[in-house]
Formats: C-alpha cells, structure tokens, sequence
C-alpha cells in the first residue's frame, strides 16, 4: 500500500489546538491493478501425449444415440414418489381478448383442465387424481430419456398397496397402455378431420 504524500510548500499548519498538522495531498503508491502476474501457458513447453490408436474409426449414429441415451439416463435425477401431487386441480386460463382477438376489456378467463384420453386410465386413481395423472403422461412425453411410453406393468390394486416399491417410476403412471391398429385409424380420421376444418377456416379469412 502508498501512502499519502506530504506537500513541501505549507506543510505544516495550524490547528484548533494549537498543534501543528501535515498537510497531505495525493497518493504516492502505485498506480498498477493488485492483479496476479504469472508466466502465459502458450510460452510453457508442451508434450503431446498419443492415447488413443491411429485406426480409430467414427462412431456410428446409432452408437451415439445410444450413448447420448445412456448419459442421459446417469445423469437425470430421480422423480419423487408422488411428485405430480402438485399439479392436482392444475388449470389452463386463457383471457376472452386473446380468444376473441378484439379489446372488449373483459378481464375474464377460460378455462381448461388437463384430462386424460378416453383409453388411458389412472394407475393409482385413489391417491392421485385425473390432473395430476396427466401431468405424468405429458412429463414422460417431453422425458429426455428417449424410453417408450408403455405404462405401469403392475395392476392398480397392487400399487395402492406397495407403491414404495412397485411404481415404475420412469413411466407415468397409468395403466399399461395396449395400442391397436383400429386406435391409429381412428386417430388418423381425427387428424383428417381437424385439418379440413383448418383449411375451412383459412378460406374465411382469405388465407
């Protein structure tokens, strides 16, 4: 640390007492930033260890899905037991003037809850309700697991009794879900549906 300099003209001076005082002015330590000084690692002498073998080939894609799925599963943290109690009477609200797209000032929502498809049903329909069911369902959808949406494998009466240690806990928790070849023709007949009452839409507002 500097200390703070002595001016030699007028350097002493009265005060209240009687006493004389030093005048200080300015500051005589150095002006450099306190800053840790070491030697560049581009100026140090490097060895350049080979580990691996010149033949060394790419991996394929599926050797790195496989790998990527694989960190994926080391690296999630596991789910609570009953983790989607919180999403129970969960609501979706959206406001009249967004729906309507016009400014009535009408200050009230819409609202919706999350339901499940008529097929899936609830593994644990005593404990956890229909909300918080389908909270599972959508956190195994968007899951980075990449693992298939089967289901729990064990009956309903079973897992009220021994969730602890029956609960698939990487599948939502419903019901083992069985898909047939009628499920996708029907589904296939809605998505034709819904996009012919788009396309009626578009042609009403010019598009």
């Amino acid at each position: 640390m500097g200390r703070h300099k002595k001016t030699e003209a007028g350097g002493i001076r009265k005060t209240n007492r009687g006493k004389g005082g030093a005048v200080r002015r300015g500051f005589d330590g150095s002006n450099a930033p306190s800053m840790r000084k070491t030697v560049s690692i581009f100026q140090q002498p490097v060895t350049l260890v080979v580990t691996t073998s010149r033949d060394t080939k790419k991996a394929t894609s599926e050797q790195l899905k496989k790998g990527m799925s694989t960190n994926a599963s080391k690296n999630a943290k596991p789910y609570q037991l009953f983790y989607t109690k919180v999403f129970e009477n969960l609501r979706a609200s959206v406001p009249i003037d967004n729906f309507m797209s016009v400014a009535t000032g009408n200050i009230d929502c819409f609202t919706e809850k999350m339901t499940l498809p008529s097929k899936i049903i609830s593994a644990l329909p005593g404990i956890l309700n229909e909300e918080a069911t389908t909270a599972s369902l959508c956190a195994a959808i968007h899951s980075t697991l990449q693992k298939p949406i089967e289901g729990q494998s064990q009956p309903h009466d079973k897992l009220i009794k021994h969730p602890e240690y029956l609960l698939t806990l990487d599948q939502p928790l419903i019901e083992k879900v069985d898909i047939t070849q009628q499920d996708i023709y029907d589904q296939e007949e809605k998505v034709l549906e819904k996009r012919k009452i788009l396309k009626e839409a578009y042609k009403r507002i010019g598009l």
